[in-house]
């Protein structure tokens, strides 16, 4: 049997000391072996191209995915902010419409409407809520955290 007592690499206590080629650390690779990449990596993307073909589900999700342009968004307090805009503007929007939808009725002679300003105040009311809907949450999740951290 081998006595690994006497190796410089012990078991039970990991490396005792690293030797340097001429006493001299290397800083780098040697020239043409800093382009290489890990062994396998490289053959792991091959195999995933080779075997996850884009399905229905990866179309869609590329077609739905937002784009973002400003990524100041991504800030909690600007998002906030962002949210609350847009429940201003759809309220503004709604409102704008109930009122030319009153105009237009008392108007003597206003021609019969077939319905498709009434579907998109309900699709305007419906996002309404839905925004306003998420921000009750996030203030109640802000009260609840800042309960937490008052212990």
């Amino acid at each position: 049997m081998i006595d690994l007592s006497s190796q410089p690499y012990a078991l039970d206590r990991g490396l005792d000391r690293i030797d340097y080629v001429n006493d001299q650390p290397l800083d780098a690779l040697p020239a043409g072996l800093t382009t290489l990449l890990p062994p396998g990596r490289q053959a792991s993307a091959s195999l995933r191209q080779l075997l996850d073909r884009p399905d229905l589900t990866d179309y869609l999700e590329s077609a739905f995915e937002p784009q973002l342009t400003d990524h100041a968004l991504l800030g909690p307090q600007v998002f906030s902010q962002a949210l609350h805009g847009v429940a201003q503007e759809l309220q503004r929007t709604l409102g704008a419409a109930a009122r030319s939808d009153a105009a237009r009725e008392t108007s003597p002679g206003a021609a019969t409407d077939n319905g498709a300003g009434a579907g998109g105040d309900r699709i305007l009311a419906r996002a309404l809520r839905v925004v306003r809907r998420e921000l009750d949450l996030r203030a109640e999740v802000t009260m609840n955290w800042n309960l937490l951290h008052k212990g």
